[in-house]
């Protein structure tokens, strides 16, 4: 095997961010920034770049490119803002080993407010910054709303096989105006989409060992939170 990371990566103020995640890594891997938006231009020491259009599929695709070009066999997906415990590459890398791609439907997060929950998310997809994939199965993600969702189904539907390898080792960072949800939406409706979860008593870095932590089963929340929660925001 000869894998690779790639960071879609748009926002250079996460940069140190992200190289703090790969250093953290058992398993030294090289890594590709596949730049688009602001982070264009950007000159980054020690690692790959690639320049791709703006939009994570964009960055997704070249960065795949790049990879079959010089004939890297297997890519490990890293998005820029979030945290990656030490053994994540190495969990990935073991799981391709029998599988065309694999991800992570549950995860750990931490929300606005610093609390860390167990997301469940019953019946989602994968989450792409959870992804990882054989090279040279891979099909082009599409821009489109829950790209991940519409690139698993038609991974499947060539024949390739994927595995979930589990939420441990991956913790999802919301924090003010990111890609993936507004910073004015208060932390209730961020728990209202994904479900029910475990709350648990410690920071990001939980998700490297949850065992060692206490948690609480947090139901999804009620109307009169979100209702609640809405006025205050």
């Amino acid at each position: 095997m000869k894998a690779l990371i790639v960071v879609p990566f748009h926002e250079p103020k996460w940069l140190e961010r992200t190289l703090e995640n790969v250093r953290r890594q058992t398993l030294a891997l090289p890594v590709l920034f596949a730049l688009n938006g602001a982070a264009q231009s950007l000159q980054i020491g020690g690692a790959h770049t690639v320049t791709s259009e703006r939009g994570h599929a964009a960055a997704v695709n070249a960065g795949a490119a790049w990879a079959a070009e010089r004939g890297f066999s297997h890519v490990v997906l890293f998005d820029s803002d979030d945290y990656y415990g030490a053994r994540y590459a190495e969990k990935v890398t073991n799981a391709l080993q029998a599988v065309e791609f694999c991800g992570q439907r549950e995860l750990f997060a931490q929300l606005q407010d610093g609390s860390v929950h167990l997301m469940r998310r019953p019946g989602r997809s994968f989450v792409f910054a959870t992804v990882g994939f054989k090279v040279s199965a891979f099909l082009p993600v599409a821009d489109m709303l829950d790209n991940c969702h519409d690139w698993s189904e038609r991974m499947t539907a060539s024949g390739c096989s994927s595995v979930d390898t589990g939420p441990n080792h991956y913790c999802y960072s919301r924090h003010g105006q990111n890609a993936h949800w507004d910073g004015s939406l208060p932390d209730e409706c961020v728990r209202l989409a994904w479900g029910p979860s475990r709350a648990y008593v410690g920071d990001h870095r939980v998700c490297e060992a949850p065992e060692r932590y206490a948690f609480r089963e947090v139901p999804r929340p009620s109307d009169a939170e979100i209702f609640e929660s809405l006025t205050t925001a």
